[in-house]
């Protein structure tokens, strides 16, 4: 986090972490396990959170109150949405999400290393709706050793999505995958397959750009 402004000396920054979220590290932190807070001068930083397997909500909040002269002089609750990460080693493997609506096949030999997946769906409010208006799809993945992003894939991955719960203003035999271009922008299409009894489309992909769907014209 970044402080933009200076406070009194002595203010400083109290978070509560909710249940299920806790500190990967206490050393030279001021920690209370029974509130799940932390006391942290009030200037910029950074803390590495760990999540609980189980965690019961898919976004939840940390309370963030600033106190000075012993007086919570302002408060508010940041919400963090909860993305669930999938260890694929590097022999391959699937994973699939949002309710079985992704899945994203990897084949032997497409990863150099051990990975963590994710997939998103991206709801924001500052995320650029697809070109259905629907909501685009971000699939991520990092090293499980290094934590560095994997951008590219030595070999394609299989990336299916359901359409089932998405108004199609045409034939659905057009539709395809279409991948944001980042320069542009511009929603790009994806060789795709259809297969209209399973309403899911089907593409392949090296790297792993944000994802939607449109109608081929």
């Amino acid at each position: 986090w970044a402080i933009t402004q200076e406070f009194a000396p002595g203010a400083e920054l109290l978070l509560t972490l909710p249940t299920g979220l806790t500190p990967e590290d206490t050393s030279g932190l001021v920690y209370d396990p029974a509130l799940n807070q932390l006391t942290f001068p009030a200037n910029s930083g950074e803390l590495r959170l760990q999540a609980a397997a189980d965690l019961p909500d898919s976004e939840i909040g940390i309370l963030v109150a600033l106190r000075t002269d012993g007086i919570i002089a302002d408060e508010l609750n940041y919400p963090i949405r909860v993305v669930p990460a999938y260890f694929v080693s590097r022999n391959g493997g699937q994973v699939t999400a949002l309710d079985g609506r992704v899945t994203v096949e990897i084949p032997a030999g497409a990863l150099s290393e051990d990975a963590m997946f994710a997939i998103n769906a991206l709801v924001d409010e500052t995320a650029q709706p697809g070109p259905l208006n629907n909501t685009p799809i971000e699939i991520t993945a990092i090293s499980d050793a290094t934590e560095q992003a994997i951008t590219q894939f030595n070999a394609p991955v299989d990336i299916t999505i359901s359409y089932a719960d998405t108004f199609i203003p045409g034939d659905e035999n057009s539709l395809a995958l279409v991948y944001l271009d980042e320069m542009t922008g511009e929603w790009r299409y994806l060789p795709s397959s259809v297969n209209t009894e399973e309403k899911t489309i089907t593409a392949q992909s090296t790297p792993l750009p944000v994802l939607s769907l449109n109608i081929k014209e």
